[in-house]
C-alpha cells in the first residue's frame, strides 16, 4: 500500500477551505496560448497531491498567499473575453486540483456552463 506523507483527503478539505469561498475560486492569472490549436487557460491555485513535479508547486505549497477569488460569472467572463480577443474556442482550468470536493465542482460546473461547456462534456 502507497504511503503518504500527508492525507489526501484531508489535505482536499483543508485547502477547499482555504480556495473556495461562497462559490468564488481563487485564481491567479487568466491567459490564452497556442497550444492545441489556441486555448484559454484560467490558472488556479490550490492542490490536494502537491507533486513535486508540478510547473504550480509552490503556489499550491501556500495557497493562501496567491490568487484572488472569482465567482463562476467572472471566471466564464475573462475566457469568453479573451477568447472573442483571440478567436479560439477551448478552454481549460489549470495549475491546481479544479474538483477538490462538492463547493469546487459546482464552481467548476457554472464555469463550464457560462462557457457553453456543460453541453459538450
Amino acid at each position: 500500500m502507497l504511503k503518504l506523507p500527508f492525507d489526501p483527503i484531508e489535505r482536499s478539505r483543508k485547502i477547499e477551505r482555504i480556495v473556495v469561498r461562497n462559490n468564488r475560486r481563487k485564481y491567479y492569472r487568466f491567459r490564452y496560448t497556442r497550444y492545441y490549436g489556441g486555448i484559454v487557460t484560467a490558472d488556479t491555485v490550490g492542490c490536494n497531491l502537491l507533486c513535486a513535479y508540478c510547473w504550480n508547486y509552490f503556489k499550491n505549497l501556500r495557497p493562501e498567499k496567491h490568487g484572488t477569488f472569482y465567482s463562476p460569472e467572472d471566471v466564464a467572463e475573462n475566457l469568453l473575453k479573451i477568447a472573442r480577443t483571440k478567436s479560439c474556442y477551448l478552454f481549460r482550468i489549470s495549475g491546481a486540483e479544479p474538483i477538490l470536493s462538492r463547493d469546487s465542482a459546482e464552481h467548476l460546473a457554472g464555469v463550464m456552463k457560462l462557457t457553453g461547456g456543460a453541453e459538450k462534456v
